[in-house]
């Protein structure tokens, strides 16, 4: 596959105009970086281990929304049991096209049961701990382009005044 990618973008650089042709070649050698053997046998390595670490990530914010909740009425045991049985549905990105689509919502919908089961807090209680870190996460990051954006329009409506208040010669 990698080198049928690359030859396929070094066929097509030849046709685009000179900026369009350095992007591509540009893009052709980060590709080429990141699939080349030792780039391979690096993620070969760290993948148990970054699997390792979000697992335990994952049922940590996971219990302590729990917690908060009172909805752990076991121990984080019990959470990371779950978060790591239900993390092994993600073998399913193994099949090409929809695999992500169907590993995440299946890792979903396991997590939510499971933890439902596990700690004996029912449904509702399990869905929001799992749902509310990725909320809590997207409304931080929809605060941060707000105040970024309001810097930016003040930003602009100062640039405005000055272009304005600037005497034409």
């Amino acid at each position: 596959t990698r080198a049928a990618t690359l030859s396929q973008l070094q066929a097509r650089v030849s046709e685009l105009p000179p900026e369009a042709a350095r992007f591509l070649e540009q893009f052709a050698s980060t590709i080429e970086g990141l699939t080349s053997p030792a780039a391979t046998a690096a993620q070969l390595v760290l993948a148990p281990l970054l699997s390792l670490i979000s697992i335990y990530l994952v049922a940590g914010a996971v219990h302590l929304v729990l917690m908060l909740f009172k909805g752990a009425k076991r121990g984080f045991d019990a959470t990371l049991t779950v978060v790591a049985y239900a993390s092994g549905l993600y073998l399913v990105m193994a099949v090409p096209q929809c695999g992500g689509l169907i590993a995440m919502v299946w890792y979903l919908a396991v997590l939510i049961i499971g933890l439902g089961e596990a700690h004996r807090c029912g449904p509702g209680k399990a869905a929001l701990a799992v749902f509310s870190p990725v909320i809590l996460l997207c409304l931080c990051c929809c605060g941060v382009a707000g105040v970024a954006g309001a810097g930016a329009w003040s930003a602009f409506q100062q640039a405005a005044q000055a272009v304005k208040s600037t005497p034409v010669p």
